[in-house]
């Protein structure tokens, strides 16, 4: 999952990838990783991000 959060506003995340082995799990996360560091705004957090993108743009990005 993707963009979950804990605190004072919890939030579920949203399956992003399944079913993957560990190497393919690793590769996600990477990617996940980039696209963060190429779309988020300064101090921005990942679930704030994907809000403000949309995760069906997101997910599509990162597929």
């Amino acid at each position: 999952t993707i963009g979950g959060n804990v605190g004072a506003a919890p939030r579920i995340g949203q399956e992003l990838l399944s079913d993957l082995d560990d190497e393919q799990a690793l590769a996600g996360v990477e990617k996940v990783v980039e696209y963060y560091r190429e779309n988020a705004k300064k101090g921005e957090r990942l679930g704030k991000m994907i809000d403000r993108i949309g995760f069906d743009a997101v997910k599509e990005a990162l597929s």
